[in-house]
């Protein structure tokens, strides 16, 4: 079967050659960068690499084929180009840069879609050696059609700000930079803007569209079939399609466009007049106002339902035997059940011993692995996308009594989580320094995990915002840097992952807000917003000191007061048995 893959490869090869070029550069996106594109654009990666994931690259040259991952899939890879041409690069890893391997292996010049390539690539390309643009949507006869359902509005009560109050603050910033206007091409950043939402990319309810921004007046180009309601701050909508040639007549304006999701076609049009820089939306937007954080809690709090009376039922699952994907859609039916769920986040990771060493393992119904009492972990990573909000969780379980190896992975796991989720830190600490407050215990210990501790969550977007982030280190293509500051929620989940026997990993989301003030400053803490309980039985109590026990025992005190008006008396029971005190001498 991936045969295929390498017939395909050796037809755009001859492509390549009658273009005159020496290689081509194919991305998992979309026109606007984002991380998991429609099946209309991600199709394109897929027809030539059967790599399963996200932010990834492919470089086909004359007579190389590489594969360009993070961290996070850099062992899942492996296995999903097996038995094809492809050879695997880890960016985490790698001494070069992407645009560095390309001219190691004699890529240049380089064919790429400047309509699939963000401008900032796109200048990092240019930087070492010539590119061209090199369509490929003549590979393809039916191409996944473009989602055209109708668009919904947020209520009222949804957001802090109406669209044109968020459009001013735009505006202002447009003035700080000397801009006479500003293209917002990044797709959660025009959902933000217009309080609009559709469901055009998997897991993630945002919608196709640009947003021109003056100083006096503001254009929203979509699929104008999907909505005809008048919206706050908006003085026009038009066809996405005239938006290239809308931009055209701009030329004699100053126009900032981002960096990081404006296209290259897009950019060109604007030549010397476009002004990179980076999104003039990302941090108001990653900074949730109090309307959103009340909501956002309601949906962690019917999240956490959700999960916990899954878990309450899953040893039940394991004992009678079951599977990976039928405890995904056991879970999905759990959430299902909530008034305000809208669908996933993201592709339910439910991961069996090996299986879970792949940190972005997903089975489906034809790739699964057993799951009964003869398996020693299960790791389950999942989020819900609700009216008012997103979530993501993870928690690892056992089914039988846990190796001494596994214990201490799984403890050190718990430790480097509760050292960030008690942090207080200065107004100024970014996620580089505060990564390191949780990596310290694996460090220690001589251990460590290939991804950043965590990411940015939206509010009913992706499930991955920037530009807050917990990572130690620059990595290609994340900007997830910026300052961590109150409204910002920031995932942490750091774990421990072992090729061919197990993962662990354990996550919670952090809202960080205020904590004191003196003359050194401002002073921020986190408040754990997740409320599912912990699993314990993997626990080296040694391992642990007060405070940590303390936070365990408190942090699961918050989860019973939470999740229990919603449970019966014999569900509750079992959160009580969930949730019950850790002790010094617990076994």
């Amino acid at each position: 079967m991936k045969s295929i893959f390498n017939k395909r490869i050796e037809e755009l090869r001859e492509k390549i050659k009658k273009a005159g070029l020496k290689g081509c550069l194919i991305s998992i996106c979309d026109p606007h960068m984002s991380e998991t594109p429609s099946l209309h654009f991600a199709s394109i990666f897929s027809y030539f690499c059967p790599f399963k994931g996200e932010n990834a690259d492919i470089l086909i040259t004359l007579d190389k084929a590489l594969l360009f991952v993070d961290g996070r899939f850099a062992f899942s890879s492996k296995k999903d180009v097996e038995g094809t041409v492809f050879e695997v690069i880890d960016t985490t890893t790698s001494s070069l840069s992407i645009e560095e391997e390309i001219a190691k292996y004699d890529g240049y010049p380089l064919g790429i879609d400047y309509s699939l390539c963000s401008l900032d690539k796109a200048n990092k390309l240019l930087s070492k050696g010539e590119i061209a643009d090199f369509k490929l949507f003549d590979f393809f006869k039916n191409l996944v059609k473009l989602n055209d359902e109708p668009l919904f509005s947020l209520d009222k009560n949804a957001t802090s700000l109406n669209s044109l109050e968020k459009i001013n603050l735009v505006r202002g910033k447009m003035k700080e930079n000397n801009l006479d206007a500003y293209v917002v091409s990044d797709l959660n950043e025009v959902a933000y803007l217009t309080n609009l939402r559709g469901f055009d990319l998997p897991y993630t309810p945002v919608f196709y569209g640009f947003l021109f921004i003056d100083l006096n007046n503001a254009y929203l180009f979509i699929n104008k079939k999907r909505y005809k309601e008048q919206i706050d701050g908006v003085d026009g909508i038009f066809s996405y399609d005239e938006f290239a040639s809308f931009l055209k007549k701009c030329q004699n304006l100053r126009v900032g466009v981002d960096l990081n999701s404006i296209n290259y076609e897009l950019a060109s049009i604007l030549k010397e007049k476009a002004v990179p820089l980076l999104s003039l939306v990302e941090n108001e937007k990653a900074i949730k106002g109090p309307v959103e954080i009340d909501n956002i809690i309601k949906s962690q709090i019917e999240d956490g339902v959700a999960l916990t009376k899954f878990i309450i039922n899953l040893k039940g699952e394991v004992k009678k035997g079951s599977d990976e994907y039928s405890l995904s859609k056991l879970l999905h039916s759990y959430r299902e059940k909530g008034k305000h769920f809208l669908g996933e986040s993201f592709e339910n990771i439910v991961a069996v011993d090996a299986n879970s060493a792949c940190m972005h393992y997903a089975p489906n119904e034809k790739n699964y692995s057993r799951v009964d009492l003869n398996n020693s972990s299960l790791l389950i990573d999942s989020g819900g996308q609700y009216k008012y909000g997103t979530t993501d969780t993870t928690r690892t379980f056992v089914f039988k009594k846990p190796s001494e190896e596994f214990k201490k992975d799984y403890t050190l796991t718990l430790k480097s989580l509760i050292a960030l989720s008690t942090a207080i830190f200065l107004d100024g600490a970014n996620g580089r320094s505060l990564d390191g407050i949780a990596r310290s215990n694996m460090w220690k210990n001589l251990s460590d995990y290939k991804c950043g501790t965590g990411h940015g969550v939206s509010y009913l977007g992706p499930v991955h915002e920037g530009p807050n982030g917990f990572r130690y280190k620059d990595v290609y293509g994340k900007n997830d840097g910026a300052k961590i500051v109150p409204g910002m929620i920031t995932t942490v989940e750091p774990g421990v992952y072992k090729e061919g026997k197990y993962g662990i990993r354990i996550e919670n989301d952090l809202l960080c807000i205020n904590y004191s003030e003196n003359e050194f400053g401002k002073f921020y803490r986190f408040e754990t917003i997740t409320y599912v309980p912990i699993e314990t039985t993997s626990v080296d109590v040694t391992m642990l000191n007060e405070e940590e026990i303390d936070f365990i025992n408190r942090y699961h005190k918050t989860v019973f007061e939470k999740l229990s008006p919603y449970f019966d008396k014999e569900e509750i029971l079992e959160l009580k048995e969930l949730t019950k005190p850790l002790v010094k001498n617990h076994i």
